[in-house]
């Protein structure tokens, strides 16, 4: 499978770098853009390419980090010393993770928010809950006559903010981004012209969210989610919620924590 979000696949450049290698998954820097390659059943990043096991078995031995990467529109051409390995994606299924598409109604919103409100979010994120942090958290939330410049100032402050290969605060706003996307919010369009004006002192994997949120793309996780919700499968909704909880230590409530964030802010800007 590959992420509609890469296609054509030489959309960033034509060459680049094995960037980072974890044991199921690495990453390919193209222009201060990743691809991520990975072979796991349950989990898509919304840059990413997911192969079979037996074809990841057969890539690893070519991947160090550093490798020259070369790009032609559906190939890429992997270089290391034991050989060169070329992954072509012409064959492979198009997965499109853009929640544009799903135009959530208040109804199916409410759903949401109330199931998020029961799990005791903020009690759980991956940033300390200092005043500082519930101050630029908070105005996300509300929707005063200052919105613009109230939600400029937490983007910068959440910005990197939080540990790990996806810092808290960044996670935060990229599921707020989504939410703004899926409930057809025109403000949506503000939170990204400041997210792209911000300079993203970031890791380069949370700059890959962040940049494909901008366009609506979100992880597997968030959009199997709002798919549920959209097309009344209960069961499944509260299964995959559990599911995007578990994602990492922080990173599956700091996204959810972003969502709840999102839905309540526009419950309040709708009532005026």
């Amino acid at each position: 499978m590959i992420s509609a979000y890469l296609l054509p696949l030489s959309k960033f450049g034509n060459k680049g770098t094995i960037h980072s290698v974890f044991n199921r998954s690495f990453n390919i820097l193209v222009n201060q853009q990743l691809i991520n390659i990975t072979n796991y059943s349950d989990y898509f990043s919304s840059f990413g390419i997911r192969l079979s096991t037996e074809q990841y078995k057969e890539m690893f031995p070519y991947i160090q980090q550093g490798n020259l990467v070369k790009i032609k529109q559906n190939t890429l051409i992997i270089y290391s010393t034991v050989g060169v390995y070329t992954l072509n994606v012409d064959e492979m299924k198009v997965i499109d993770l853009n929640v544009r598409s799903f135009k959530l109604t208040k109804n199916e919103r409410d759903r949401l928010r109330q199931d998020l409100e029961k799990r005791n979010l903020p009690q759980q994120i991956g940033i300390p809950m200092d005043d500082k942090t519930r101050e630029r958290l908070e105005a996300l939330k509300s929707s005063s006559k200052d919105w613009k410049a109230d939600w400029e100032k937490s983007v910068h402050f959440l910005t990197g903010r939080g540990h790990g290969l996806t810092p808290s605060g960044d996670d935060m706003l990229v599921a707020f981004l989504a939410i703004l996307h899926a409930a057809e919010d025109e403000r949506v369009e503000v939170l990204a012209s400041t997210l792209l004006r911000t300079r993203f002192s970031t890791t380069d994997i949370s700059r890959a969210y962040i940049e494909a949120s901008i366009e609506g793309y979100v992880n597997s996780r968030v959009y199997n989610l709002l798919s549920y919700i959209k097309n009344g499968l209960d069961s499944k909704r509260l299964i995959e919620l559990e599911a995007l909880l578990q994602i990492g230590h922080f990173s599956g409530k700091d996204l959810a924590y972003g969502m709840l964030l999102a839905l309540q802010n526009i419950d309040e800007n709708e009532k005026g």
